[in-house]
């Protein structure tokens, strides 16, 4: 759909959107959270926000007013494997937007005043998601599904982590990521391809020569029986609770198959689990199971929030089913009602010109075929009922679950404790964002 393009080291990809009146950019920086040093985890995270906080030319108040009077718009975010800094700006405005943006990728000098101020909203976020029961469900139940891999560690950091982290930590981490070999570059828009070629190359020549070095990561733990994690919050009568394990990636070749069964899993309204936990026993307001993939590696979870009395009955009835479509996979029917929800649903995914590029980079970051997202329908239509059971048996596992729950222990404790298959059940204080110790 939309090729990859090199210009030496770097790779790019236009979207072109004649009369959009907008371009969209999108600079990757391959490299993030995964190469956070051990005791330093948030590093990446707080260095790739220093991107647009001061260079040598600019404090972050002149980016943001110059910013502000082309109209346009930056901003960066940091996953495990990247660093993106993102924006827009009307096609007329392309040259001194530029400006500002190569003058942030390659003379970004991490001021300390900037650096003392980011650090510190960055510990505030920390703290404050130990209000959001969701959230904490969400933090604890990653933290487990993955222990003992790099993906346990949170790319936000720890409390402790990242008030060790210091300006000179950001400096080095953007030093050594910043350059050619690691840039990934797109455009879309109202932008014709030799503009956008020469965009490239403006950004190109601000950043310096490098060997590009892209850490893999290793295959997921292997860990057998229910594992459950009890996140002490006294004075709730309502249960959040993540339910899942980790699966396959963007490079496995059954995850088309995987998605289809996810959704008659619990992935819309006509799925299994929303219509048994939700509408014909009203046990949550809500129940969603979900696949978020990486390159090598993805996770497979449900996420559902009972009353505590309904919380043994809900958890139970959802191990359950999961484990009837494991086993049995599903019906010719669910697997046509999946498939049509899939690909009815694809064009909504590359409805404007952000939302193409943002998937034409997913393929390159990936490692997706460049016609992926053309055959991504016929790829789901070639599926029938055999298939998606033979991938179920596979890679869908409701003996082995990480279950992260947050609830007050001594209520919720009696009912979890006789769970069949339990190998493990821990507690953890609200307060504390890592797993106990032990």
């Amino acid at each position: 759909m939309f090729p990859i393009r090199h210009l030496g080291a770097v790779r790019w990809v236009h979207v072109p959107e004649p009369g959009l009146g907008l371009v969209h950019l999108a600079v990757l920086i391959e490299g993030g959270a995964g190469l956070d040093p051990p005791g330093l985890e948030g590093l990446a995270d707080l260095a790739g926000a220093m991107l647009i906080r001061g260079t040598r030319r600019r404090t972050h108040r002149r980016i943001l007013a110059r910013i502000a009077d082309l109209g346009a718009s930056i901003e960066t975010r940091t996953t495990h494997d990247g660093i993106l800094l993102i924006g827009e700006v009307m096609p007329r405005h392309l040259d001194p937007f530029l400006d500002v943006i190569t003058d942030c990728l390659g003379s970004s000098r991490v001021p300390e005043a900037a650096f003392r101020r980011e650090k510190a909203l960055s510990l505030e976020d920390l703290v404050a998601r130990r209000e959001d029961d969701g959230d904490l469900a969400w933090h604890f139940f990653h933290r487990l599904a993955w222990q003992g891999h790099p993906l346990e560690r949170p790319t936000s950091g720890w409390l402790d982590s990242v008030e060790r982290i210091r300006a000179d930590h950001c400096r080095d981490f953007l030093r050594d990521r910043v350059h050619r070999g690691h840039l990934v570059v797109g455009l879309a828009g109202d932008l014709d391809e030799a503009s956008t070629e020469a965009a490239v190359a403006r950004i190109a020549e601000a950043l310096p020569d490098g060997n590009r070095d892209v850490p893999t990561l290793p295959p997921p733990p292997d860990r057998r029986g229910l594992r459950l994690l009890v996140v002490d919050k006294p004075g709730r009568s309502q249960v959040q609770m993540v339910i899942g394990h980790p699966t396959i990636g963007w490079n496995d070749p059954d995850l088309p198959a995987l998605l289809v069964a996810n959704t008659m899993i619990g992935g819309t309204w006509n799925s299994r689990l929303n219509q048994e936990i939700r509408e014909v026993r009203g046990w949550s307001y809500g129940v969603h199971s979900s696949i978020t993939a990486g390159r090598e590696v993805g996770a497979f979870a449900v996420h559902f929030f009972p009353q505590m009395r309904d919380l043994r009955p809900a958890l139970d009835l959802t191990m359950d089913l999961l484990c009837q479509v494991a086993d049995q996979g599903l019906s010719e029917e669910e697997v046509a009602f999946g498939e049509d929800i899939l690909v009815n649903q694809f064009p909504l995914l590359l409805a404007t010109a952000q939302d193409r590029l943002e998937e034409a980079l997913a393929n390159l970051h990936y490692g997706r075929p460049a016609d992926y997202l053309d055959r991504f329908p016929e790829r789901v239509r070639s599926l029938d009922a055999r298939d998606i059971a033979r991938v179920l048996a596979r890679h869908l596992r409701p003996r082995d679950l990480a279950i992260a729950l947050v609830a007050p222990a001594r209520q919720v404790l009696p009912l979890v404790r006789d769970l069949p298959g339990l190998v493990s059940l821990q507690v953890v204080p609200h307060d504390q964002d890592r797993l106990p110790t032990g």
